[in-house]
C-alpha cells in the first residue's frame, strides 16, 4: 500500500469523522438543507476554478448528465444526515453512517456483481439491524424516533449507490470537473429541496463567526480535500475497503461529540456501537475470518 492511500484513509478517517460535530454547530445557524447546499456550492466552485485553470473544462452532455445524478446522489445523502442531527446527536448519527459497509456489501453484491453474499455478510447485516434498533430504542440519543433512523440508513443508500457508480464508470475526463460539476449540481437540488420543503430564511446579519466556520471546513476540509480522497480510493482500492473509514468515522464524531458538544454516551449507545462495529466487521473481513477458522478446525 503506497503513500498516497495510506494518506488519504488517514484523511477521510479523521476528517469525515469530525464533519458531524461541525454539522452540529453549523445547523445553530443554518437549516440542514441549506448548510448541505452551501458546503458543497462552495465547494464545487472551488473545483471549478481548479478545473478552469487547468483548462479541462470541456464536458459532453452525456458526462454532465451522469455526473450530476452521481452529484445529487451524493450530495442528498449529506443533507440526509444534516436533517438528521436536528434530532440526533452527531456521535449516533456517525454511529448510523458507520453502517456504510453493510449498504456497500448488500448494493454492491445484489446491483452491480450479481453475486449472493458470504454467509459471513449476511450474519452483519442482521447484527448490524440489531445495532441500529437499540440506538432508535434510546430516547437520549433519539427520542426513540425510528423515522429519524429510517432517514439516515436511505441517505446510506443514496450514498453508496452513488459511489458504486463512481467506481462503475469509466469518464473520459479528468477528476476537478467532473466534481465540479456532481458538487454544484447537488447543490442546486439542495437548494431547491430546501424552499420546496420550506425551511427559514437566514440573514447575513444571523450569520456568526460558527456558522462561517462551519461550512468553510464542512466545504474546504471536509468536502475538497476528503472527496478528493475518497475518490482517488474508490477508483484504487475495493470498495468494501474504503468504506473501512465507517469504522473510525463513529469513534472520532462521538469523542469530538462528548468532549465538544457535551452529548451523552448511554448504555444503548455502547451497546449500539459494538454491534454496528462488529458488523462491519464481519462483512468487510468475515469471509476470511470463517476460512481461516474452518483451517485450523
Amino acid at each position: 500500500m503506497n503513500f498516497k492511500i495510506i494518506l488519504s484513509f488517514a484523511i477521510i478517517y479523521i476528517v469525515w469523522g469530525s464533519t458531524f460535530t461541525a454539522i452540529k454547530l453549523g445547523l445553530d445557524t443554518f437549516p440542514p438543507f441549506m448548510l448541505a447546499g452551501l458546503r458543497f456550492f462552495v465547494a464545487g466552485l472551488a473545483f471549478l476554478l481548479i478545473a478552469r485553470g487547468k483548462g479541462i473544462l470541456a464536458m459532453t452532455k452525456k458526462d454532465i448528465s451522469r455526473e450530476a445524478l452521481i452529484g445529487i446522489l451524493l450530495t442528498s445523502a449529506n443533507a440526509g444526515v444534516c436533517w438528521s442531527e436536528q434530532f440526533l446527536s452527531s456521535g449516533v448519527a456517525a454511529l448510523i453512517v458507520g453502517a456504510i459497509p453493510v449498504m456497500f456489501m448488500l448494493v454492491n453484491s445484489v446491483g452491480f456483481e450479481k453475486q449472493i453474499p458470504h454467509l459471513s455478510a449476511i450474519l452483519g447485516v442482521l447484527v448490524g439491524i440489531i445495532g441500529i434498533l437499540f440506538i432508535s430504542l434510546d430516547n437520549a440519543s433519539s427520542g426513540s424516533n425510528w423515522l429519524v433512523v429510517l432517514v439516515v440508513i436511505l441517505a446510506n443508500c443514496s450514498w453508496v449507490v452513488g459511489s458504486l457508480m463512481i467506481r462503475a464508470t469509466s469518464p473520459t475526463h479528468a477528476y476537478f470537473p467532473r466534481a465540479a460539476v456532481q458538487l454544484i449540481c447537488g447543490s442546486v437540488f439542495l437548494f431547491i429541496t430546501s424552499a420546496l420543503m420550506g425551511e427559514r430564511s437566514v440573514a447575513l446579519s444571523d450569520i456568526g463567526f460558527s456558522g462561517i466556520a462551519s461550512v468553510a471546513y464542512l466545504s474546504l476540509i471536509g468536502t475538497i480535500l476528503a472527496y478528493t480522497c475518497y475518490s482517488f480510493l474508490l477508483k484504487n482500492v475495493r470498495p468494501e475497503i474504503t468504506s473501512t473509514y465507517a469504522l473510525v468515522n463513529p469513534l472520532v464524531a462521538m469523542l469530538f461529540g462528548v468532549i465538544w458538544l457535551s452529548e451523552p454516551f448511554t448504555v444503548n449507545i455502547g451497546i449500539s456501537t459494538a454491534l454496528i462495529l462488529f458488523s462491519v466487521v464481519l462483512v468487510l473481513y468475515g469471509k476470511q475470518i470463517f476460512q481461516r477458522v474452518s483451517s485450523i478446525a
